[in-house]
C-alpha cells in the first residue's frame, strides 16, 4: 500500500493521493497509517483518507457467518457458497478481526442465543466452543488489539457511512434452537440501526476522531453497505473532495490541483479475509 501511494504520487507530477477503502478496507487502512508510515509521510503524501461504511469492528453478521454460516436471505454471497465454505471461514484469522467486541457493542450486549443460554460480547470463549470452535477464541484474542483504541489517523479524514433513520435492517443478535445447534440457521434474527452489514455503532466509532489535528468530517447517506462504492452521490462527495486544494507548498506546480486517488481497498468480506 504504501508503494502504491508513493508511486500515485510520483506518476501525477507529486500529487498528493487521496486514499479511498472500503469495509474491511478501514480496519486494514487504519493499522497502515497509524503503524507502518510516519506521521511525515502522511503529511507529504496523503491529500484525504475516506474511509466508506468502516467495519472498525466488524459486524455482528460476521457472528452467524462462523456460527451456521450466513441463511439465504443475506447480501454475502449464496447460502450455499457460505455453508460449503464455513468451516474454512473458521479457519481464516481476518474472520475474527470481523467479530465485534464489548468495545464497541458494550458488554451486556447479547451476540447469540442457544436454546435459553445467552451469548454476550464478553463470552466468544463459551460461545465459539458450544459451536465446536475449538480454536475461535485463540484467533479472536490474537487480531482484537491490532486497533485497540481505533487511534486517529491524523490525516485528513471524511468518514462516509450508510444509515437508515428510523429503520432497524442490520442484523444485531442471532437466536438458535439448541437442537441441531450450530448447523441450522437462527430462527430469529434481531434487528437494529447499520447499512445492512455493518451496525451502526461501529460505523460511529470514526467520529471519536473529530477533535484530531488534522480536518475531520462526517456524512451519511441512506445507502446498503456494499452500494457504497457504486452510489452516485457518494461518489460525487469523493468527487468533490479529490478536487478539493491542496497545500501549496506540498505540490511543485503551487495553487490548486486535484489529488490522485488511489483506492486501495474496494474489496471486502471473503477476498479480504483470506490476506489476513
Amino acid at each position: 500500500m504504501q508503494g502504491v501511494v508513493e508511486e500515485m504520487y510520483e506518476q501525477n507530477n507529486q500529487t498528493k493521493v487521496t486514499i479511498v477503502v472500503h469495509s474491511m478496507g478501514g480496519p486494514v487502512s487504519l493499522y497502515f497509517l497509524n503503524n507502518i508510515v510516519t506521521q511525515a509521510w502522511k503529511d507529504q503524501y496523503v491529500h484525504a483518507y475516506v474511509p466508506l461504511s468502516g467495519a472498525w469492528d466488524g459486524g455482528a453478521l460476521m457472528v452467524e457467518a462462523l456460527l451456521s454460516g450466513v441463511d439465504e436471505d443475506s447480501i454475502l454471497f449464496t447460502a450455499r457458497l457460505w455453508r460449503e465454505l464455513r468451516e474454512l471461514t473458521r479457519t481464516f484469522q481476518g474472520s475474527y478481526w470481523l467479530v465485534p467486541s464489548s468495545d464497541s457493542l458494550g458488554a451486556q450486549h447479547v451476540i447469540a442465543e442457544v436454546g435459553s443460554d445467552r451469548y454476550t460480547t464478553a463470552q466468544y470463549d463459551a460461545l465459539f466452543q458450544r459451536a465446536g470452535i475449538s480454536e475461535g477464541f485463540t484467533k479472536y484474542t490474537n487480531v482484537k488489539a491490532i486497533n485497540s483504541g481505533w487511534i486517529a489517523p491524523n490525516v485528513p479524514t471524511h468518514c462516509f457511512y450508510g444509515l437508515f433513520p428510523n429503520t432497524s435492517n442490520t442484523p444485531e443478535a442471532f437466536i438458535y434452537a439448541a437442537d441441531g445447534f450450530p448447523n441450522n440457521k437462527p430462527t430469529t434474527v434481531r434487528m437494529g440501526f447499520g447499512d445492512t452489514v455493518v451496525n451502526a455503532q461501529i460505523s460511529e466509532i470514526c467520529l471519536q476522531w473529530m477533535n484530531q489535528p488534522t480536518s475531520f468530517t462526517s456524512r451519511t447517506f441512506e445507502t446498503r453497505h456494499i452500494e457504497m462504492i457504486s452510489d452516485a452521490n457518494v461518489l460525487a462527495a469523493i468527487g468533490d473532495i479529490v478536487g478539493a486544494p491542496q497545500d501549496p507548498t506540498s505540490s511543485p506546480s503551487g495553487g490548486i490541483c486535484p489529488a490522485s486517488v488511489s483506492t486501495v481497498i474496494a474489496a471486502t468480506t471473503l477476498l479480504a479475509l483470506m490476506v489476513i
